[in-house]
């Protein structure tokens, strides 16, 4: 039987090592030294997918067969407008704890759940599109506290609320820096144009 060289302690390579927090309950090990990610998962290690040329040949016009995307009054219409250009349409983008930090300002415990549900159930963009009674269904909640906490969202900037008559549905924006579903580059031109219309209202 073979006998194995020992090991001292000397010999043993050491580390500073640190935690990241990444959601959904994983936690990343990184060399503070190097960057190395020292528990990659199965994802990371896949080869990612190659970028494909998209062929735009047949796609909509934005703007003369589709709305422009400020201009949709539902989410078939937004998902027209945006669908063609945004390669990350289906990406969603949102700070649960940012949310929950809301609640340091002076916001209900029922505005900062209404929120968080705007936030996951965007269309595209910063956009939702529904009514009052959805969710007040979703949420399990009255039709009564589900307009307060619209207004208590308001009354912070956090969304802009427009109803768009009888046969439309109501559409909500949100705050971009707390929710975007889609390309980031449009969100950085849509938070600063939401940064100007509160400056000018004093918000």
């Amino acid at each position: 039987m073979e006998q194995l060289p020992s090991v001292t302690i000397a010999d043993v390579e050491t580390k500073t090592v640190d935690v990241v927090p990444c959601g959904l309950g994983l936690r990343f090990y990184v060399d503070v030294a190097s960057g190395e990610i020292l528990n990659p998962t199965e994802q990371m290690l896949e080869k990612p997918a190659a970028l494909t040329k998209r062929d735009l040949r047949d796609a909509p016009y934005v703007g003369l067969d589709t709305p422009w995307p400020n201009d949709a009054r539902n989410e078939e219409e937004l998902w027209q407008a945006v669908q063609t250009f945004d390669w990350w349409a289906d990406r969603l983008v949102y700070d649960a704890d940012n949310i929950l930090d809301l609640l340091d300002v002076g916001l209900s415990d029922k505005a900062v759940r209404l929120f968080k549900h705007l936030a996951r159930a965007l269309s595209a963009r910063n956009i939702w599109y529904g009514s009052v009674a959805e969710l007040s269904k979703a949420l399990y909640t009255p039709l009564r506290n589900i307009e307060r906490a619209l207004s208590d969202l308001e009354r912070h900037r956090l969304i802009e609320r427009k109803h768009q008559g009888r046969y439309w549905p109501m559409k909500i924006s949100l705050h971009p820096w707390y929710a975007w579903r889609g390309d980031l580059q449009a969100r950085s031109h849509a938070l600063q144009q939401w940064v100007f219309r509160t400056a000018k209202t004093g918000g």
